[in-house]
């Protein structure tokens, strides 16, 4: 089941970052950039953040249910 587990989220990985390369592919066919400096990219970059931590508590709620002694320390 844990080798199930993490082969789940390899794939879900490796499938998000197929869909971000593809992305950057045809942003550089298209010669379209960025500005750092926009209000969207400190959105972009603050949802990200989010994102994440939302995930992590989530990855560490299961963990915990399913009755981890260190993901409840933590």
């Amino acid at each position: 089941e844990i080798k199930n587990k993490f082969l789940a989220r390899r794939f879900k990985l490796l499938e998000q970052a197929l869909v971000i390369k593809e992305q950057l592919r045809r942003a550089a066919y298209l010669n379209l950039a960025q500005d750092p400096s926009h209000l969207a990219m400190s959105l972009n970059a603050r949802f990200a953040e989010v994102e994440c931590l939302a995930e992590s508590h989530q990855h560490l709620c299961k963990e915990s249910l399913a009755g981890n002694k260190p993901a409840n320390a933590v």
